[in-house]
């Protein structure tokens, strides 16, 4: 077949050759046969093929495919399984910090950009001082106020390779922890994707969660700290000291046992 274009149609010819009796070539022909329909593919003013809806479509999806993971496929039951045990995961971290935050603010990196930093609190019984009354030593501690900020990028910014083209625009939760990506509706959202994009999305997001959680481990550990000190003073001095709070800072509490 040989292709003849006009402006705006591209028209499918038949090219028809022949052998004559003498063998020698016979001429080729550019028009449409009458017994076979022309095929037509319609063309922009910038001759690039209009697609039809459905084949749009199927391009995007490729396209996104292409560069959430590459053409490799990847189980969609397993991907969805592994996240809802971490999102499980991260809920109870999560629930254990959320009181804890002060701020939410950005700091200036090296390279110009600004990196999300959030400042929590804790209140503990951190230092133990003695006196002597008469004969009898004592032994005081104070509730204390201690402050530390964290990096936590992951818990709110999606990176580019999770979300490109903005796939899905992540929400964010609501009073106390605005500030942060609710994951567990983002990642519900997700779940109306078309399988062939749903798995390479579900892969790249996995491991962003994974982040998400080790930033509040860091978070967990720094507070649960402030609990362990107390434990081990009411180990040590055989005396249960009431849970450290916010009213209580610069307050004294005699531990003698």
């Amino acid at each position: 077949r040989t292709y003849t274009e006009d402006n705006s149609v591209k028209m499918i010819r038949k090219t028809c050759s022949s052998t004559d009796e003498d063998g020698s070539q016979g001429t080729a022909s550019t028009e449409p046969l009458e017994s076979e329909s022309a095929d037509i593919v319609e063309t922009n003013s910038k001759g690039r093929v209009r697609l039809e809806p459905m084949d749009r479509i199927s391009l995007v999806r490729a396209g996104a495919k292409e560069q959430l993971m590459g053409p490799e496929t990847h189980d969609v039951e397993q991907n969805v399984r592994e996240i809802e045990s971490i999102l499980a995961r991260n809920r109870e971290i999560f629930g254990r910090c959320i009181w804890s935050i002060k701020s939410t603010d950005h700091e200036l990196g090296n390279n110009e950009n600004y990196y999300p930093r959030t400042t929590f609190v804790r209140y503990g019984f951190e230092v133990v001082q003695t006196c002597q009354v008469g004969k009898v030593f004592k032994c005081v501690t104070l509730t204390e106020q201690r402050e530390k900020s964290f990096f936590t990028e992951p818990l709110s910014c999606l990176p580019s390779e999770v979300n490109p083209c903005d796939i899905l625009k992540p929400k964010y939760k609501s009073g106390h922890a605005s500030k942060f990506i609710d994951y567990d509706s983002f990642f519900n959202s997700s779940l109306i994707l078309h399988d062939d994009v749903l798995s390479p999305f579900l892969e790249k997001l996995k491991p962003h969660l994974m982040d998400v959680q080790n930033c509040l481990s860091e978070v967990d550990k720094w507070l649960q700290e402030a609990h362990e000190i107390t434990q081990f003073l009411e180990t040590i001095f055989g005396k249960k000291l009431k849970n450290p709070k916010a009213s209580d800072v610069e307050e004294k509490d005699c531990i003698c046992p």
